[in-house]
């Protein structure tokens, strides 16, 4: 009797290692889940672009301007608004205009 006992307490003891055991792999990988997650949810870093510009009045004087890609294309985008509005105001427009007047 004393036999039987000690081995259904056995296999109780096995059964529950044994599942605190899964329990653990699965908190392990829930866990490593979590922090791929995490990491796929951080923006990346943009690359920086970099122009250099002559200094006006000067032979060998340069400014190096960096931008993302994004701001680089805000940038062009804002100048080529600016540049309609200035030719519309002035009458010009885009269509017909002749700098030589011909």
């Amino acid at each position: 009797m004393k036999k039987g006992y000690l081995l259904a307490l056995m296999a109780l003891v096995s059964a529950t290692a044994a599942s605190a055991a899964d329990k653990q792999d699965n908190q392990d990988q829930a866990a490593a889940a979590e922090q791929k997650a995490s990491k796929a949810e951080k923006p990346k870093k943009e690359k920086l672009i970099c122009h250099t510009e002559k200094v006006l009045g000067s032979l060998t004087r340069v400014n190096r301007i960096c931008h993302t890609e994004a701001e680089w294309r805000q940038i062009e985008q804002t100048s080529n608004k600016e540049l309609n509005d200035i030719q519309q105001r002035s009458g010009q427009g885009v269509q017909g205009s002749n700098p030589l007047g011909g």
